[in-house]
């Protein structure tokens, strides 16, 4: 899908198509891959085309967005005339999720990865994972046409060898930072909720032009190289090496290991703007997990207290402590299940509750007898 919205700026998808076909000519011409293009890029027209055909991969081009007011990640669609249409992460996941053999969704737009430091997950790539995605690429950062060309043909490419989702985002990430890319082979990051990395069984029978099929014939040997005697790495090659194992524990949300790796490459000379760049993701990814500890510190606090009110029948202030717990956390079942408690606890009470009488009670005997004069009256 190519959006590009007339009321936002302008994107030059012709531009962009042309270079993700450059980038896979050789894949689609052995018949690894196919590609249909979605010019219309309305919710309408992708409704329809998921409706009609079985589709592996949904591959956005445009633009994308956080939205700071609703704490979510939006991608930029069109609507009537192709003005803009922002589609929360959540609508568009519902949409993806119903069609089955879809596997992988690949946003390649700007902020498609970012989130919030309160809910890490209101991204677009962690939203399209949790509504049932198996597994989403996003960009965490602006990438450039031919890093994300490079990316796109190497990724593919590796999918098409039956290489797992991650293991081909490594491959590609690789293939950008031999390129002389020491910061962008981080931009692109992978969210997966497959058990493990191998989403796709791809039939090399199949697939494979009739040359390559008459090589790999069974019984066939191939002859390898002598393996080449290890040279040692230098203080640059070990500084890079570092920098990726960084990016890759940042990717896989390891913030501790990406600071310590990027503490010893800082020691080795590293690039500065690489370590500026990876250094800033860690400090956020360690902020978002101290936020995360410490609502899940206070929603435990909350239900503690909840338990002991109980113990002493005061059930109305355990509800409220279970009210903020919720807040906290909406989905805990342990809690849903106190409120639940709680709930037929004070509806019960309301009932064993004696309602007040509507007969007044009768006044008892003055003991003075009856008032005679405005003094009685005023002392009664």
């Amino acid at each position: 899908m190519l959006s590009s919205p007339v009321d936002y700026p302008a994107l030059d998808v012709e531009a962009e198509w042309t270079k993700l076909t450059s980038a896979l000519a050789d894949l689609l011409a052995s018949g690894q891959i196919a590609i249909e293009r979605l010019d219309d890029a309305t919710l309408t027209a992708l409704q329809k085309r998921l409706r009609r055909s079985q589709y592996h991969i949904f591959h956005f081009i445009g633009h994308g967005e956080f939205d700071q007011t609703l704490q979510e990640g939006v991608l930029l669609l069109e609507r009537e005339q192709q003005r803009g249409h922002r589609v929360g992460s959540q609508y568009l996941g519902m949409l993806l999720h119903d069609h089955e053999s879809l596997r992988v969704a690949v946003l390649n737009a700007c902020e498609g990865a970012r989130s919030s430091r309160q809910d890490p997950f209101a991204g677009s790539a962690q939203t399209l994972v949790q509504q049932g995605i198996p597994a989403v690429i996003a960009m965490q950062f602006e990438i450039a046409d031919d890093v994300a060309g490079t990316f796109a043909h190497e990724f593919y490419g590796a999918l098409a060898d039956s290489y797992p989702i991650d293991a081909a985002v490594t491959e590609a990430r690789k293939a950008i930072f031999a390129a002389g890319f020491e910061v962008e082979w981080a931009t692109p990051v992978l969210y997966l909720r497959a058990p493990d990395g191998r989403i796709f069984e791809v039939d090399h029978a199949v697939a494979a032009p009739k040359d390559v099929r008459a090589a790999a014939a069974p019984g066939s040997a191939v002859a390898s190289p002598a393996a080449a005697a290890p040279q040692p790495l230098t203080q640059h090659e070990r500084a890079a090496l570092l920098l990726r194992s960084a990016g890759t524990a940042l990717a896989s949300g390891d913030y501790v290991v990406a600071l310590e790796h990027l503490q010893q490459a800082r020691s080795l000379g590293a690039s500065a703007r690489a370590l500026g760049e990876l250094t800033a993701m860690a400090e956020e990814q360690r902020a978002v997990a101290d936020t995360r500890a410490h609502r899940r510190a206070e929603f435990r606090e909350h239900l503690d207290r909840a338990g002991s009110l109980i113990a002493g029948k005061r059930f109305t202030a355990a509800l409220q402590q279970v009210a903020e717990a919720l807040r906290l956390n909406p989905g805990d079942r342990e809690a849903q299940a106190l409120r639940s408690q709680l709930d037929r606890e004070l509806a019960a009470g309301e009932l064993k509750t004696p309602r007040p009488s509507a007969v007044r009670p009768q006044a008892e005997p003055h003991a003075r007898g009856v008032a005679n004069d405005e003094s009685d009256l005023r002392d009664e």
